[in-house]
């Protein structure tokens, strides 16, 4: 059953990223083989951090984790690089090259995340046995996986076409960031018996962690840093 399901999934997972991929290339800066890069980067790489908190969870060795994040990954940047040659359109759109315009959000979306994933393991921890709140490891794959998701805002927020500051959010950490990471996290349950809750309180916490990280962001601290 393991093999049928897991292809169902892959499945609903790529065609999600081809879909979200095809909305948001237009606006994208660069070439078409350069935004192809940008987007598969960006989900190989988020993959490959994310994997390892298997391990956290339930004891798997972490070489075997990452061994498996990196088999995962370089499938998705080979997606984007398709995407990118067959699917994409060539622009003059500039991307954002002043070092502040990509440090500053990053640390705030990476601050939020980390509130956002904390409150989640107070909900979902005590479901699994090998996990540890006050781990080092723990904070550390977080902290890791919340600079990425502020560098994957950086790579591919310019996607988002509309003007309102509130549906860019939940379109970037709602859609673009959102749709994978709640399969990516719901996929656990084909491979460990866990409760169906834990995985979408996960996911949840993260992207609304992601979105308020955005608002904040672009709301308080990115009109003054236009003004340096």
């Amino acid at each position: 059953m393991f093999g049928p399901a897991a292809a169902i999934f892959l499945t609903i997972i790529y065609t999600s990223l081809a879909v979200v991929f095809v909305f948001i290339q237009e606006k994208l800066p660069g070439n078409k083989l350069s935004k192809g890069f940008r987007f598969g980067i960006s989900f190989g790489i988020l993959w490959f951090i994310a994997m390892p908190g298997t391990s956290l969870f339930f004891g798997s060795p972490l070489l075997h984790e990452l061994l498996t994040g990196a088999l995962d990954g370089i499938p998705l940047l080979i997606l984007g690089l398709l995407l990118g040659m067959f699917v994409a359109t060539d622009n003059n759109h500039i991307a954002n090259k002043k070092p502040m315009g990509y440090i500053l959000p990053i640390i705030v979306v990476t601050l939020f995340f980390i509130v956002g994933q904390y409150l989640a393991f107070i909900f979902i921890g005590r479901t699994t046995p090998h996990f540890s709140i006050t781990g080092t490891d723990t904070f550390i794959w977080t902290l890791a996986l919340g600079l990425w998701m502020g560098a994957m805002y950086c790579l591919l927020k310019q996607g988002i076409k509309e003007e309102s500051l509130l549906k860019r959010s939940f379109g970037f950490g709602g859609v673009v960031i959102g749709i994978n990471w709640l399969f990516f996290n719901l996929f656990i349950i084909l491979i460990v018996d866990v409760p169906l809750l834990d995985p979408i309180i996960l996911a949840g916490l993260n992207i609304l962690s992601v979105i308020v990280g955005m608002l904040v962001f672009e709301t308080f601290i990115k009109k003054d840093t236009n003004k340096m």
